[in-house]
């Protein structure tokens, strides 16, 4: 449609990006949507760090990844526990893979902060991939739900005006996926432990994934030196 000469739907399909994570893209119908915002929850263990990793290295490859953490591990700790995996390669790192600490900016001075630090990294890396490890103190640092629906407005503004995707890791379940962020996001992924009598295995459930389709139901999914590692099912 048009309105005044200017067109207000673009035709075609969204452009995707790659994930080079092993099944996943499957499961996603074709890969993340360039530009959008997704929200990865689970608890710890359930593998959003490695998963967060493994999208940014292969990333590099090709293209221009940040990975901001908020409170999490430390960024050496971090890389010393990611040198076995496969996709794990030092050359990239502060070439075209950067680590950015980004918690003080957000307790000192809000989410205002965190946002202009956000994107400053986007803008001098030239990033097409944003990573932010630990979101939930954003939340927490939030005066109010609008506050908070704000922030994630202006994230998504930047991230749709830069061509950068932004996947979001934080430690929660979809039972607590009930702010205001969750339901702004352009996709919501959990990661659980699916526990019978006798084993326990980790699953992959694509929860929302907006104005596209995907593969219904969990997927099993592996963690090994390989690194993250999704079966999707065959149908939904």
């Amino acid at each position: 449609k048009e309105n005044g000469g200017e067109e207000l739907f673009a035709e075609g399909e969204p452009e995707r990006l790659a994930t080079a994570v092993p099944g996943l893209d499957p499961a996603l119908a074709g890969g993340l949507v360039r530009g959008a915002i997704y929200l990865v929850m689970g608890r710890p263990g359930t593998g959003k760090t490695t998963l967060g990793n493994q999208l940014s290295f292969p990333h590099a490859r090709h293209g221009r990844a940040v990975y901001v953490t908020m409170l999490a591990e430390s960024h050496a700790s971090m890389l010393k526990n990611l040198r076995k995996m496969s996709f794990f390669d030092r050359s990239f790192l502060n070439k075209s893979l950067y680590y950015v600490g980004a918690y003080k900016a957000l307790r000192e001075h809000g989410l205002r902060a965190l946002l202009d630090v956000v994107r400053q990294v986007i803008k001098d890396h030239r990033a097409s991939l944003l990573v932010v490890d630990g979101i939930s103190p954003a939340r927490a640092h939030a005066p109010t739900d609008v506050a908070l629906k704000e922030f994630i407005v202006e994230l998504q503004t930047l991230c749709s005006m830069t061509d950068c995707t932004a996947v979001l890791l934080a430690n929660m379940t979809s039972e607590d996926a009930n702010g205001p962020e969750h339901t702004m996001v352009d996709g919501l992924v959990e990661l659980a432990f699916e526990r019978s009598p006798k084993r326990t295995s980790r699953c992959l459930e694509v929860i929302k994934f907006r104005g596209n389709e995907h593969l219904l139901g969990r997927h099993d999914v592996e963690i090994s030196d390989e690194g993250f590692a999704v079966y999707p099912r065959i149908s939904a």
